[in-house]
């Protein structure tokens, strides 16, 4: 099966094989981001969210069945079975198991990093940390812009990337490096008014 990539840091792209991924446009792509982003997003939300002043009423939850529908036919071709599940009022992606997402990629190395600077592994500690800041290319899905669903979720991202370069400031100043430590601590400084 196809290597998928799926990239929310910066500007959204998605990748098979290092070949973008032909995503259906409009409601389809942006209910992709929305499950990549906000897994067991509630069905009201989704349904306000997808919803266009152009498009006249909101859209149905039939509808968002629909639209989901046409995503998975369109990324099974490409990524292999992908499943949209609807339960309890909540909608759910559910991609390949080897499926690789750079905000999840990005917290595991900062949980990795956590656990090893806590466990003393300061230079375990920076290589995780490292790993995790290399995937931060920018805001959350820069192209959404103020939409709604996205806002919350991108200040938490930022606030967990100035909490990466902290960490790598800490882990530098225990190695005596206080000039990377200084330059780490002055980014995670600069960052963190745009919350």
């Amino acid at each position: 099966m196809a290597d998928c990539r799926f990239f929310l840091l910066g500007r959204f792209s998605a990748l098979a094989d290092a070949r973008s991924i032909d995503l259906p446009c409009g409601p389809a792509r942006t209910l992709f981001k929305i499950l990549l982003t906000l897994p067991g997003a509630r069905t009201t939300d989704l349904v306000r969210w997808l919803g266009s002043p152009r498009a006249g009423p909101a859209y149905s939850v039939e509808l968002v069945h629909s639209i989901a529908a046409r995503l998975c036919q369109s990324l099974a071709v490409q990524c292999g079975e992908v499943q949209i599940s609807h339960a309890g009022g909540q909608f759910a992606l559910h991609l390949p198991a080897d499926a690789w997402v750079d905000l999840k990629a990005m917290r595991a190395w900062t949980r990795i990093g956590t656990e090893r600077e806590t466990g003393g592994d300061v230079p375990g500690a920076l290589a995780a940390y490292q790993e995790a800041e290399c995937l931060f290319l920018g805001d959350l899905l820069e192209e959404e812009g103020n939409a709604g669903w996205v806002l919350a979720v991108r200040r938490e991202v930022r606030a967990e990337y100035v909490e990466i370069l902290s960490a790598m400031a800490r882990c530098w100043r225990m190695f005596g490096n206080t000039g990377y430590a200084d330059g780490f601590q002055a980014k995670a400084r600069a960052m963190a008014p745009g919350f």
